[in-house]
């Protein structure tokens, strides 16, 4: 399985790149929607691990664009806990039903 993940938190996007290698197998991090368009447009990715919140813009903009160019497994990871917030990914791409809230809060639809 390969995963792409895209964060900009430094710290963060090399935790996940650890965690994920070790439970999944190779992970790709990037950290702005740019890279991540470029990154998909080389590679296929099994999972896509999308932050809400990126220098360049939202990530929502980008599970839409998954969907219709390619529909693989997202996760939705945010900082924001207001779950009218997470739920705007859900109404994004109804297929992406999961999600990670850093804060340590989580909502399940």
């Amino acid at each position: 399985m390969r995963v792409l993940v895209i964060e900009d938190d430094p710290d963060l996007g090399a935790w996940l790149r650890a965690s994920v290698t070790q439970a999944l197998g190779p992970c790709d991090v990037v950290t702005s929607l740019e890279e991540a368009r470029a990154a998909l447009a080389v590679a296929v990715f099994d999972l896509v691990v999308i932050d809400r919140l990126l220098p360049d813009g939202d990530g929502m903009g980008l599970i839409a664009e998954l969907g219709a160019l390619r529909p693989q497994p997202g996760i939705l990871l945010t900082a924001l806990d207001d779950p009218e917030e997470v739920a705007s990914g859900v109404r994004v791409r109804g297929d992406l039903t999961n999600h990670l809230v850093r804060a340590g809060v989580s909502y399940r639809f």
